[in-house]
């Protein structure tokens, strides 16, 4: 019997997976029950109340069960598996030490033991005297621990022969291999210990650090405390432990004392986030063990598939192999998210490091690429960040190495055993695809069979899990199109196996769009859209008072018939229509009317029905139509016959015009006109009169005669004295002779024919004589008017002259549809300016200007910019925050700015200002500057001012990214416009970053602006917007001109570097309906809005584009981030931005949960309507996680639910 004693405490401090149900452990004792360990066990004995207290009342305990093991010389026994503490205590009381003459025992069997009945991870405690007699079994215990993730630690109280021979060593190398640890310590500070495992067993824990070091004298330690991490344990083995911590300020940190010994020191760490130093001071060989309690773990697993869960997995890889390692993460709170993962040395040195991909959100599933393990010791770490991207690692319980099949003791032939990785019935969409995986327990390993509804689907190929007993195969169904049962059969020499599971399709038919009862105006077309999700795919049918429609002149129907377009409204189109659709087990029907508005019988215009025509002359008889829908057709009826139209005698116009050609005497008479439609008809009568003489081939010059004055009126044919002159006025004779009009006055005008006539031969000719006189005003008015929003005020140009004159309008040299002689205003800002009258008539024309002033200077933003003005700057030189008010920029009077030409001087007209110069408001236009009124359309720039980019140096997004500022160099200051995140790889912009506020432009300039090119972009960047079809990608600018403040703001959002390709060419509609939204939130607001509109290139769809020849891909998605960071909200706009989206396509692309409708001032019907752009919302947590943008919007934010409203929008 020993003096002293040895005891083994096997402590699993692993991270546990806990998705769904949380994964129990146990709690082991294993002990030595010779002779010598009487006392030992005394001690468990009379700490045991005091351990199920510390698991009873820890909620964050994970401990299921009690398990306790006892061994001997050479036999292990289990005393008890309970979750009683009585029945503990009894089993503890019953044990009776006897026996252990000799130093070594068999420890290793009671380990084993121990382990084979332990859960994963579990607490576990071995008491013993004695080194391991079986040590020889170290490798196969080494593997099982390793397998069950168990930390083994070991409490050492005394020695017998060296610690350096083997029987000893083993307990080193497993400690080591399985990040435990050994004390050594007297037999009396048993109950010391026990306080150390109480400490450790209420949380669950992590490994912050672990080392060994043969002599710890002078030796430092570094660990890492995150914000995950609380009540942090430092554990010392070492010939009198003394340490000293240092703080992430410098500063000695305080330890609380949990546990004291020569040979041993354990101490609790009230920690905060940081890194901490531990400096040792022991002349010996020192283990050093550092655990922190922890909200946040993993559990590992390699499998040779591509594994769905943690359950289709195995601790430790399979050697030879190809592996995925997966990372099943325990975070209850759902903010971390991994990144990488690291294979570690023993002495914490990263052999590899492997991209982390989320295949599971909802359990925190993550899965590697696959790769060949190292065939060596290994831990594993894994990396992440939190939401305020802090970053989290965790390092593995245990060390990890290949698959031991050899270290079995003895290979037991198994029947197979089948397990199905699922439940026995899966559900499934219709059309899509399916794995079904099922575990193969047995040995020999088994052959795998598939067996289907209608018979044998073909063998399976099987592949380790768990050698030599564990294996998996899997069936990939492509396209599930029925109901089935799948049959997993597995056979070997021992016998066979199977388990069934059912694959049912889902059956649903649910109505998503209807059409409603609508009323059509006659002759428009309109698309009729029932949209459906149906499972399996339905039929939909379309019909008019039942009978079924099809194609034809009336109708068309889309390819997938979930449009009905009716053609050209007609009255014979009206009526019940009903729409039906049809799956396995589910119909739908959808009953509406259709009505008509504006059809109407002809009404003919009865004003006119008299015509008169000169002889040879042609005659056009309109037969004006004041109603009539559908267009009544026109004929003419002459003695009660049709007349042949298209003759040399008639013809007729598109509008039912009758040309009655080369008149004579015969042509006078009546002439019916008959018009009638589908609703009816009607005819009027029509009367010709024709004249004989003067007649003429030429047409009749004019000649004004002022009013008042005399004129003669001049024969125009040459004749001789002799000749006889007579003259006709509107065919009558009125003189012979030479002809005066004396004191003329309107009542003489009119057709003049002058006849020459001798004994050869006659000549006529024809003047048309107007006697009027110019217009003139008929009052004097005020023509400056002083502005006043909301005012009144008239312009009067009312005027007379004969013939009467006409009067035209125009406003800033625009043209306005105004024929009235006095224009009525209630004046607003975009009044302001020149309004002119002009008032004509054959003998002359007038005009009168009104201008309406303000005592403000009121700048044209559409037309007062170009690239030659100057900067308009507050006197900090940053962007004024002018009132918009319409189209034009208000500047307060007497307020002060700066004028500035970054790159040359100020000129007005030939004087040079210089590059800067102070200015003040005088009003209208005009700019104060040193002591000078100057009108700033007057103001230049000596050369042009372009937008640059300016790098500065930033990652802005995965990957080689940078973000640039657009914006002006002042010299030694740079004013940006706005930033954007450009992927200097790929030369693509990902997206743009800008704050809107209430003084934006809200127009886009009229006059022409070019777009800068970039040198981070190719040479031929624009040629792959060189649209020849009727749709294609069009630039589509990620910073509105619209959206910036009035002026260059707006220029320099020209720039190649602000535009994406977007499928805008056939509709944008809902793209600008979201922008014009965003603007209409910020009207009303006294802050601005931060704003980042963006691209993202998914590589893992189908619908990548690359546009022309280049190599410039083209984003699946546009997107809008609106942040209000006064109330932390924000809100997420996605548009897919794939060519001819169907609506079934579109609903694949929802990556996240659409809240449009949740959103007050975004809800909209037309969002999901693909012609214009299929849009949708999300809120900004399920857009960072669904488009992996948590590097770029940090912090949490609310749903941008509510804002006040522009009274002029609606936004529904």
């Amino acid at each position: 019997m020993f003096i002293s004693c040895l005891i083994y405490i096997f402590l699993s401090y692993g991270l546990l997976y806990t998705n769904g149900d949380d994964a129990k452990v146990s709690l082991t004792f294993v002990i030595d029950d010779t002779g010598s360990m009487y006392n030992d066990i005394a001690q468990v004995k009379a700490k045991t109340n005091e351990v199920f207290d510390a698991v009873l009342h820890a909620n964050a305990s994970k401990i299921d069960d009690f398990i306790l093991i006892t061994f001997n010389d050479p036999y292990a026994k289990l005393r008890t598996i309970t979750r009683d503490r009585n029945e503990f205590k009894r089993a503890l009381s019953s044990i009776s030490v006897d026996g252990g003459g000799d130093c070594p025992e068999y420890t290793m069997a009671g380990i084993e033991l121990a382990l084979e009945k332990s859960k994963s991870n579990s607490y576990f405690y071995v008491f013993t005297d004695a080194s391991a007699k079986d040590y020889n079994q170290f490798d196969r215990i080494k593997s099982l621990s390793q397998k069950k993730s168990i930390q083994v630690s070991f409490l050492l109280t005394g020695i017998c022969g060296s610690l350096n021979d083997r029987d000893y060593l083993v307990f080193e190398e497993l400690s080591e291999a399985t990040s435990g640890q050994v004390f050594h310590i007297k037999k009396h500070d048993i109950n010391k210990i026990i306080n150390y495992i109480i400490a450790s067993i209420t949380h669950k824990k992590t490994t912050l650090r672990q080392k060994l070091y043969e002599n710890g004298s002078g030796k430092k330690l570094t660990f890492t405390v995150d914000s995950k991490v609380w009540d942090v344990i430092i554990s010392i083995s070492a010939k009198n432990p003394k340490i000293k911590v240092i703080d992430p300020d410098g500063n000695v940190a305080v330890t609380k004392d949990i546990s004291t010994t020569e040979m041993s020191y354990m101490g609790k760490l009230n920690a905060k986030p940081g890194v901490y130093t531990i400096e040792l001071s022991s002349n010996s060989k020192t283990s050093v063990v550092v655990t922190g309690s922890t909200s946040v773990s993993f559990q590992h697993g390699f499998a040779y598939v591509k594994p769905a869960s943690i359950n289709e997995t195995s601790t430790m890889p399979v050697p030879g192999v190809k592996s995925y390692l997966s990372i099943a993460l325990n975070n209850d709170k759902k903010d971390v998210v991994l990144k990488t993962a690291e294979l570690r040395d023993l002495d914490d040195n990263v052999i590899k490091e492997l991209p982390l991909t989320l295949i599971d959100p909802e359990k925190q599933f993550y899965i590697t690429d696959p790769f060949i393990p190292p065939s060596t010791l290994f831990k594993i770490a894994v990396n992440g960040f939190t939401e305020t991207n802090e970053k989290i690692t965790r390092v593995s319980s245990t060390t990890v190495e290949l698959q031991k099949p050899e270290l079995e003791k003895s290979l037991t032939k198994k029947s197979p055993q089948v397990t199905l990785l699922s439940d026995d019935k899966i559900e499934v969409e219709y059309g899509q695809a399916v794995d079904i995986k099922c575990k193969l327990h047995g040995f020999p390993k088994p052959d795998a069979l598939w067996e289907g509804t209608s018979g044998i689907t073909g063998p399976a190929t099987v592949v380790p899990v768990d050698l030599p007993y564990d294996y998996m195969t899997v069936l990939t169904i492509d396209k599930v199109v029925e109901n089935s049962t799948i049959t997993c059969k597995a056979i070997n020499s021992e016998g066979e196996s199977s388990k069934s599971v059912k694959i049912e399709i889902k059956t649903y038919l649910n109505v998503i769009e209807y059409p409603k009862d609508i009323t059509l105006e006659y002759g428009k077309t309109i698309d009729l859209k029932f949209i459906i999700n149906a499972s399996p795919p339905a039929i939909i049918s379309w019909y008019k008072n039942d009978k079924q429609i099809t194609v034809n002149d009336n109708y068309n129907l889309s390819s997938d018939n979930t449009i009905l377009t009716i053609r050209n409204m007609l009255p014979k189109l009206k009526g019940k229509y009903t729409v039906k659709a049809v799956n396995d087990n589910t119909e739908r029907n959808v009953t509406f009317n259709v009505s008509i508005i504006g059809a109407e019988p002809p009404v003919i215009d009865k004003s006119v029905t008299t015509y008169f025509a000169k002889e040879g002359s042609d005659v056009d008889i309109n037969c004006r139509l004041l109603k009539g829908k559908p267009k009544p057709t026109v004929s003419w009826i002459v003695d009660g016959l049709k007349l042949a139209l298209g003759t040399d005698m008639f013809g007729i116009e598109e509008d039912g015009t009758l040309i009655i050609k080369n008149v004579n005497k015969y042509s006078s008479g009546t002439y019916l006109c008959k018009a009638e439609n589908s609703l009816g008809h009607v005819s009027e009568e029509f009367y010709v009169k024709v004249y004989p003489y003067p007649r003429t081939r030429n047409v009749p010059v004019k000649e004004l005669i002022e009013e008042g004055t005399s004129a003669n009126i001049e024969c125009e044919p040459s004749h001789d004295v002799g000749d006889l002159i007579r003259w006709y006025k509107n065919g009558v004779l009125i003189s012979t002779g030479p002809l005066t009009l004396r004191r003329a006055s309107p009542s003489d005008s009119g057709l003049y024919s002058c006849r020459v006539s001798n004994y050869v031969s006659s000549h006529s000719s024809h003047k048309m004589v107007i006697v009027g006189r110019k217009p003139r005003f008929n009052s004097e008015e005020e023509t400056r008017i002083e502005f006043f929003e909301g005012a009144n005020v008239f312009f009067v140009c009312s005027a007379t002259g004969f013939p009467n004159p006409t009067i035209t309008w125009s406003h800033n040299g625009r043209k306005i549809e105004k024929t009235s002689a006095t224009i009525d205003l209630v004046m607003k800002f975009s009044d302001i300016g020149e309004y002119e009258c002009q008032v004509s008539n054959d003998f002359g024309k007038i005009s009168r200007t009104f201008n309406i002033v303000a005592d403000d200077c009121l700048l044209n933003i559409e037309n007062n910019f170009n690239t030659y003005k100057p900067l308009i700057l507050s006197l900090s030189k940053r962007w004024p925050l002018f009132e918009i008010n319409g189209s034009f920029m208000r500047i307060p009077k007497n307020t002060k700015f700066l004028l500035v030409c970054p790159t040359s001087y100020i000129t007005h007209k030939s004087t040079n200002f210089g590059q800067q110069r102070l200015a003040s408001c005088v009003g209208n236009t005009e700019f104060q500057i040193i002591g000078k009124n100057i009108d700033f359309e007057d103001l230049n720039c000596n050369e042009e001012i372009k937008p640059l980019s300016k790098s500065t140096g930033l990652h802005c997004s995965r990957g080689n990214t940078e973000l640039l500022k657009v914006g002006y160099s002042l010299r030694s200051e740079f004013l940006g416009v706005y930033d954007i995140c450009f992927d200097k790889d790929k030369n693509v912009t990902l997206y743009s970053r800008h704050h809107i506020h209430r003084s934006l432009a809200d127009r886009v300039p009229d006059i022409p602006i070019k777009f800068t090119g970039s040198n981070h972009l190719p040479k031929d960047f624009n040629a792959i917007y060189k649209c020849r079809d009727k749709c294609c990608f069009a630039k589509k600018q990620l910073v509105n001109p619209r959206d910036v403040s009035p002026g260059f703001p707006q220029v320099a959002t020209y720039n190649d570097l602000n535009v994406l390709p977007h499928w805008s060419t056939c509709g944008t509609e809902n793209w600008d309906e979201v922008e014009r939204r965003v603007r209409s939130l910020v009207k009303f607001l006294d802050f601005k809005l931060s704003v980042w509109t963006g691209a993202f290139y998914d590589k893992s769809t189908d619908a990548g584009i690359i546009l022309r020849s280049s190599d410039q891909p083209t984003p699946q998605y546009m997107w809008k981030v609106i942040r209000n960071l006064q109330e932390q909200q924000a809100l997420a706009v996605i548009q897919v931005n794939k060519p001819n989206l169907t609506k079934s396509e579109a609903a694949r692309h929802m990556l996240c949960k659409d809240v449009c409708g949740d959103t007050e001032w975004m809800r909209n019907p037309e969002w999901r309507n693909v012609t214009k752009g299929f849009t949708y919302c999300c809120s900004l947590t399920d857009f960072k996680k669904a488009f992996g943008y948590e590097n770029i919007f940090k912090g949490k934010a609310k749903l941008l639910r509510k804002m006040p409203l522009v009274s002029e929008h609606s936004l529904t």
